[in-house]
């Protein structure tokens, strides 16, 4: 049960990862709408995201580099969070709030918000999981 948060978040990140990279350049819009960026930053990001969210959604389920991709997970957790916190708070409306690029599209709300607040809150009790024990550092 301890794992639980550690294949979760990385299941849901290799399947967000996976559905923007089908469809990179119908993604570039999808950034677009969200008005954070300037146009050559939507670009970079949407080539950049899936391929980031993929590897460390691998990470985190192979236990390969667990406390770089855990702290991966967080920073993109939060970095998501304040994205649609932003984008909400000044009234834009989207159709497709982009999580998966193009596919399984549905609009930004107030679930997207909690639905971040819930991947930000598993990605941060991984981390306890990446420390090493008091026993181990002290050799014994």
């Amino acid at each position: 049960m301890r794992q639980f948060p550690r294949y979760f978040v990385g299941l849901v990140l290799i399947a967000t990862g996976t559905g923007k990279a089908l469809d990179i350049a119908g993604f570039v819009p999808i950034l677009a709408a969200y008005d954070l960026l300037p146009a050559q930053g939507n670009i970079i990001l949407a080539y950049s995201l899936p391929f980031i969210e993929f590897a460390t959604g691998m990470g985190l389920v192979m236990g390969r580099w667990l406390r770089l991709t855990a702290w991966v997970a967080v920073g993109l957790h939060s970095m998501l969070l304040g994205a649609v916190v932003i984008t909400l708070r000044r009234g834009i409306a989207l159709a497709n709030c982009g999580c998966f690029g193009v596919f399984l599209a549905r609009p930004l709300s107030g679930q997207t918000v909690i639905e971040d607040m819930v991947m930000l809150s598993l990605s941060l009790l991984i981390l306890p999981l990446t420390k090493p024990s008091r026993q181990m550092v002290n050799g014994v």
